[in-house]
């Protein structure tokens, strides 16, 4: 298997407990199976904005 730098693979899971609540989400690599929980879905669209920002033009990238 080829391993590219612009490609990314997450299982992705969104649930809340009733109607009322926030939802949540996490995500699971594909490749690697590892597992990061988002108390919000803010948090996972920073996660994966993080993800995607190119480096060479500043943006960081968070290892989870």
């Amino acid at each position: 298997m080829i391993v590219k730098k612009d490609y990314q693979a997450y299982l992705l899971r969104i649930w809340r407990e009733d109607r009322y609540s926030p939802w949540r989400a996490s995500t699971q690599e594909v490749r690697a199976g590892k597992q990061m929980q988002f108390a919000s879905l803010s948090e996972l669209f920073d996660f994966l904005r993080s993800k995607t920002e190119d480096p060479d033009r500043g943006g960081q990238s968070l290892e989870a």
